[in-house]
């Protein structure tokens, strides 16, 4: 090898999970090496769509990479009674993911993260007190890794943790705003009941939208011609458009996520929303997790990596399951759930108080009972408790 060196923590994979983590242990000044295996910046597909709540737990402003802010949705069913709702505060803010994930490379970096980009991982091994990452071109040894390289994690494989419990696969692609059939787009579009278990979506950006489905992997391969169906409906011949892939990994059981001193974050810990497949957020929130009690840990504290995976089943796994049940739930009911939505603000106020981490998925189920449901719609003084 034509390098090696030494750090405290390493970390595969720099997308949000992994460069937020890295930040926050530059931050705590421990040696942090962040590998990923493309150069930086990378074109990844995705949505883009942040929620309000990602303020709670992001420390600086992420303003300048912003593209659109998103204050309503409007939403149909099978394609057809299409309607729209507004919210008074901030809902969803988009962004291009090359962008934000590379602006988060930038702030690690500035604490002093060492950035290891076009680097892949090929190996990992132990020689007791430290475990050694190779590739063609470096050689690290770190007393701590960290797999945050996603949904098909390296790390996970290596090791032989596989906390995904199910698993949605998304098919997607970039349109000109210009070349859609117009609609309000400070809002997003959503339809619902033409795909199981999943939902179509357009995520207005500056110049360009997200438009993509989401469906069950197993039926990965019938995704296609819906998606060709969907952009017909906005205006856009599927055949003259480039569509991208993506599984979308859910943690709904009390699997391993960690063993000895690896960890797995974000996508890789299977840390994406079943029902909306929105997988930015918990990857922000386990790095936060993780960064706790690795800074805990090197500041003494024997037992605090431990804590890891407790945390991770006390805080984000009740909200994982809750989003699965209530998921299943709504697409059982999909006719029903719309016009619910259509015609009674109450699901739209819940579903606005999620985005703005205000309530939780988990919370909902609890006090999702007919009786309480029902006076909750009709009786408007009920609706703030």
């Amino acid at each position: 090898m034509n390098d090696q060196r030494t750090y405290d923590v390493a970390i595969i994979g720099a997308g949000p999970a992994g460069s937020f983590l890295a930040y926050q242990l530059s931050v705590h000044g421990l040696r942090v090496a962040l590998f990923e295996k493309e150069k930086l910046p990378r074109k990844k597909t995705c949505a883009g769509g942040l929620s309000a709540k990602i303020s709670d737990i992001l420390p600086f402003d992420i303003t300048p990479v912003i593209q659109r802010k998103i204050y309503g949705a409007t939403v149909s069913h099978k394609f057809q009674d299409a309607f729209t709702k507004y919210a008074d505060k901030l809902l969803i803010s988009t962004v291009d993911r090359s962008d934000f994930d590379y602006y988060l490379v930038q702030y690690a970096k500035e604490k002093g993260t060492h950035l290891f980009d076009d680097v892949r991982i090929e190996d990992l091994t132990s020689d007791g007190d430290a475990y050694i990452l190779k590739s063609d071109k470096k050689e690290i040894r770190c007393k701590i890794a960290v797999g945050a390289d996603g949904a098909q994690s390296f790390l996970a494989r290596k090791i032989s943790l596989n906390p995904i419990s199910r698993s949605h696969f998304g098919l997607q692609t970039e349109i000109s705003l210009d070349a859609l059939r117009p609609f309000d787009f400070n809002t997003i579009r959503l339809d619902f009941g033409n795909v199981r278990d999943g939902y179509f979506w357009v995520f207005p950006k500056k110049e360009t939208a997200s438009v993509g489905v989401i469906g069950r992997l197993r039926d990965a391969a019938r995704l296609r011609p819906h998606l060709s169906d969907w952009l017909k409906l906005l205006g856009v011949d599927p055949d003259n458009v480039v569509v991208h892939g993506h599984p979308i990994p859910h943690r709904i059981t009390h699997s391993p996520v960690s063993l000895d001193r690896i960890f797995l974050i974000g996508d890789a810990a299977g840390a994406a929303d079943y029902w909306t497949g929105e997988g930015i957020y918990n990857a922000l929130k386990t790095a936060q997790m993780l960064a706790g009690h690795i800074a805990a840990y090197f500041a003494g504290d024997q037992h605090a990596l431990a804590r890891y995976e407790k945390e991770m089943d006390r805080e984000t796994l009740p909200d994982l399951r809750s989003s699965y049940h209530l998921s299943r739930l709504f697409n059982y009911l999909s006719l029903v759930a719309f016009r619910a939505i259509r015609n009674n603000d109450y699901p739209w106020d819940v579903f606005c108080r999620i985005m703005r981490g205000e309530r939780s998925f988990s919370e909902v189920q609890k006090r999702l009972r007919p009786h309480i449901l029902a006076n909750k719609i009709f009786n408007r003084k009920s609706r703030s408790r």
